[in-house]
Protein backbone atom coordinates (compact mmCIF):
# COMPACT_ATOMS: atom_id res chain seq x y z
CA UNK A 1 0.00 0.00 0.00
CA UNK A 2 1.42 3.23 -0.87
CA UNK A 3 1.10 6.69 1.04
CA UNK A 4 0.04 9.71 -0.76
CA UNK A 5 2.44 12.80 -0.68
CA UNK A 6 1.09 16.08 0.51
CA UNK A 7 -2.19 14.91 -1.15
CA UNK A 8 -0.77 14.42 -4.17
CA UNK A 9 -2.41 10.78 -5.54
CA UNK A 10 -0.40 8.95 -8.10
CA UNK A 11 -2.42 7.03 -10.84
CA UNK A 12 -1.09 3.80 -9.28
CA UNK A 13 -2.69 4.67 -5.81
CA UNK A 14 -5.59 5.73 -7.76
CA UNK A 15 -5.98 1.97 -9.22
CA UNK A 16 -5.11 0.38 -5.79
CA UNK A 17 -7.94 2.30 -4.55
CA UNK A 18 -10.43 1.45 -7.11
CA UNK A 19 -9.10 -2.88 -6.43
CA UNK A 20 -10.25 -2.26 -2.78
CA UNK A 21 -13.25 -0.43 -2.97
CA UNK A 22 -14.62 -3.30 -5.31
CA UNK A 23 -13.50 -5.83 -3.84
CA UNK A 24 -16.55 -7.75 -1.91
CA UNK A 25 -15.93 -6.32 2.00
CA UNK A 26 -13.86 -3.67 1.04
CA UNK A 27 -12.84 -0.62 3.14
CA UNK A 28 -15.21 2.50 3.33
CA UNK A 29 -14.14 5.78 1.97
CA UNK A 30 -13.30 6.73 5.06
CA UNK A 31 -11.27 3.66 5.85
CA UNK A 32 -9.24 4.18 2.53
CA UNK A 33 -8.39 8.05 3.44
CA UNK A 34 -7.18 7.21 6.59
CA UNK A 35 -5.65 4.41 4.54
CA UNK A 36 -3.82 6.17 1.96
CA UNK A 37 -3.38 9.60 4.22
CA UNK A 38 -5.75 11.42 2.38
CA UNK A 39 -9.13 13.35 2.51
CA UNK A 40 -12.03 12.06 1.61
CA UNK A 41 -12.45 14.31 -1.12
CA UNK A 42 -9.48 13.11 -2.54
CA UNK A 43 -10.04 9.66 -2.57
CA UNK A 44 -13.72 10.24 -4.07
CA UNK A 45 -12.09 12.20 -6.45
CA UNK A 46 -9.58 9.80 -7.10
CA UNK A 47 -12.12 7.04 -7.67
CA UNK A 48 -14.41 9.15 -9.97
CA UNK A 49 -11.34 9.72 -12.18
CA UNK A 50 -10.34 6.41 -12.28
CA UNK A 51 -13.76 4.31 -12.60
CA UNK A 52 -16.35 7.53 -13.68
CA UNK A 53 -18.76 9.07 -11.73
CA UNK A 54 -21.54 6.64 -11.45
CA UNK A 55 -19.40 3.81 -11.28
CA UNK A 56 -17.65 5.41 -8.12
CA UNK A 57 -20.85 6.37 -6.92
CA UNK A 58 -22.30 2.58 -6.79
CA UNK A 59 -18.90 1.23 -5.23
CA UNK A 60 -18.93 3.89 -2.62
CA UNK A 61 -22.91 3.67 -2.11
CA UNK A 62 -22.85 -0.36 -1.68
CA UNK A 63 -19.93 0.40 1.01
CA UNK A 64 -22.29 2.36 3.36
CA UNK A 65 -25.17 -0.04 2.16
CA UNK A 66 -22.91 -3.00 3.35
CA UNK A 67 -22.21 -1.70 6.65
CA UNK A 68 -25.84 -1.20 7.38
CA UNK A 69 -27.21 -4.69 8.69
CA UNK A 70 -30.53 -6.19 7.90
CA UNK A 71 -33.14 -3.89 6.96
CA UNK A 72 -33.64 -3.62 2.97
CA UNK A 73 -33.55 0.55 3.85
CA UNK A 74 -30.56 0.56 4.82
CA UNK A 75 -31.86 1.61 8.12
CA UNK A 76 -30.98 -0.43 11.39
CA UNK A 77 -30.93 -4.03 12.09
CA UNK A 78 -34.75 -5.94 11.48
CA UNK A 79 -35.27 -8.52 14.13
CA UNK A 80 -37.02 -11.75 13.54
CA UNK A 81 -41.13 -10.12 13.90
CA UNK A 82 -41.25 -12.72 17.00
CA UNK A 83 -37.88 -10.62 18.50
CA UNK A 84 -39.66 -7.55 17.42
CA UNK A 85 -43.14 -8.19 18.58
CA UNK A 86 -41.81 -9.00 21.89
CA UNK A 87 -39.57 -6.19 22.19
CA UNK A 88 -42.58 -3.76 21.66
CA UNK A 89 -44.90 -5.41 23.84
CA UNK A 90 -41.88 -4.88 26.50
CA UNK A 91 -41.71 -1.24 25.83
CA UNK A 92 -45.30 -0.48 26.48
CA UNK A 93 -47.36 0.99 29.17
CA UNK A 94 -45.48 0.82 32.57
CA UNK A 95 -42.50 -0.80 30.96
CA UNK A 96 -41.81 2.25 28.67
CA UNK A 97 -39.61 4.56 30.52
CA UNK A 98 -41.82 7.60 29.42
CA UNK A 99 -44.75 6.03 31.63
CA UNK A 100 -46.52 8.78 32.99
CA UNK A 101 -49.39 6.60 34.46
CA UNK A 102 -51.80 6.31 31.73
CA UNK A 103 -54.74 7.90 30.34
CA UNK A 104 -56.93 9.23 32.67
CA UNK A 105 -60.25 9.89 30.58
CA UNK A 106 -62.53 10.70 33.19
CA UNK A 107 -59.96 13.69 34.08
CA UNK A 108 -59.88 14.88 30.65
CA UNK A 109 -63.93 15.10 30.38
CA UNK A 110 -63.52 16.97 33.47
CA UNK A 111 -61.11 19.12 32.92
CA UNK A 112 -62.44 20.17 29.48
CA UNK A 113 -65.34 21.16 31.53
CA UNK A 114 -63.10 23.22 34.01
CA UNK A 115 -60.90 24.95 30.94
CA UNK A 116 -64.32 26.28 29.61
CA UNK A 117 -65.34 27.50 32.58
CA UNK A 118 -61.98 29.50 33.14
CA UNK A 119 -61.95 30.68 29.08
CA UNK A 120 -65.32 31.86 30.29
CA UNK A 121 -64.25 33.53 33.84
CA UNK A 122 -61.59 35.33 31.94
CA UNK A 123 -63.78 36.93 29.04
CA UNK A 124 -61.54 34.68 26.54
CA UNK A 125 -58.50 37.55 27.24
CA UNK A 126 -55.28 36.60 28.14
CA UNK A 127 -54.54 37.60 31.74
CA UNK A 128 -51.38 39.68 31.00
CA UNK A 129 -51.91 41.05 27.38
CA UNK A 130 -55.24 40.96 27.10
CA UNK A 131 -54.78 39.22 23.41
CA UNK A 132 -58.00 36.72 22.53
CA UNK A 133 -55.64 34.97 19.59
CA UNK A 134 -54.11 31.26 20.99
CA UNK A 135 -55.87 30.73 23.81
CA UNK A 136 -54.65 28.61 26.59
CA UNK A 137 -55.35 27.71 29.91
CA UNK A 138 -52.51 27.59 32.01
CA UNK A 139 -52.15 26.00 35.98
CA UNK A 140 -50.64 28.52 37.59
CA UNK A 141 -49.35 26.00 40.61
CA UNK A 142 -48.10 22.78 38.32
CA UNK A 143 -50.15 19.40 37.86
CA UNK A 144 -46.95 17.75 38.92
CA UNK A 145 -46.47 19.75 41.86
CA UNK A 146 -50.07 19.45 43.23
CA UNK A 147 -52.12 17.14 41.24
CA UNK A 148 -54.79 17.97 43.81
CA UNK A 149 -55.45 21.56 42.32
CA UNK A 150 -55.62 20.09 38.84
CA UNK A 151 -59.69 20.94 38.67
CA UNK A 152 -59.68 23.80 40.66
CA UNK A 153 -61.18 26.50 39.02
CA UNK A 154 -58.85 29.34 41.24
CA UNK A 155 -55.52 27.09 39.86
CA UNK A 156 -56.30 28.49 36.05
CA UNK A 157 -55.65 31.60 34.36
CA UNK A 158 -56.16 32.48 30.48
CA UNK A 159 -52.95 33.06 28.74
CA UNK A 160 -52.15 33.40 25.31
CA UNK A 161 -49.87 31.09 23.65
CA UNK A 162 -46.96 33.56 23.43
CA UNK A 163 -47.39 34.85 27.09
CA UNK A 164 -47.24 31.03 27.96
CA UNK A 165 -44.32 30.35 26.54
CA UNK A 166 -42.69 33.67 28.37
CA UNK A 167 -43.88 32.05 31.04
CA UNK A 168 -42.54 28.92 30.73
CA UNK A 169 -39.21 29.56 28.83
CA UNK A 170 -38.57 32.92 30.22
CA UNK A 171 -38.68 34.18 25.75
Amino acid sequence: MLKAAHGKVTEEQELEMVELIIAPGGPSVSALARQFGLSRYLVKKALRRQMGEEAAKAATHTRWSESMRGNQNGVGHKFPSAVAERFSAERRGKGNPNWKGGPKARHRLRYRDIKAQALERDSYRCMRCKSREQLVVHHIVSEKDRPDLLHDLENLETLCRACHMRHHHGH
